[in-house]
């Protein structure tokens, strides 16, 4: 069994080795959101909010890569790609959602092509 104590003492002890990782990253990420949306953001709907929340898991990821610029970081890499998939099937499938409901099949895309899925 662990203590409230002993579980504080291990984050006190991941708090510090991380830091000494991504030191102000939080900083960091501040102020790229404040310059991605200079004019503010408006989340009102639970959509709008679950969006953001990817958006802002990018931006950690990528900020966090930059912090170990001189070695990269395969984790850092490996989850913004997740995660921009995962942002991009959002908006995908909320633009093939209609009156009556959401679309049964996507539109197939060719990966040799640029264009973007519907």
């Amino acid at each position: 069994m662990i203590t409230a104590a002993e579980l504080l003492g291990v984050a006190a002890s991941t708090f510090i080795e991380r830091g000494a990782v991504y030191r102000d990253n939080h900083d960091r990420l501040a102020n790229m959101l404040a310059a991605a949306f200079p004019d503010g953001v408006k989340l009102r709907t639970p959509e709008d909010h679950a969006r953001y929340a990817l958006y802002i898991l990018i931006m950690v990821k990528l900020t966090r890569y930059a912090v170990q610029w001189e070695v990269g970081h395969d984790d850092s890499t490996v989850d913004a790609a997740v995660y921009c998939a995962m942002l991009g099937a959002r908006d995908a499938n909320t633009r093939n959602r209609n009156e009556h409901g959401q679309r049964d099949h996507l539109r197939s895309v060719d990966p040799a092509s640029r264009s973007h899925i519907p």
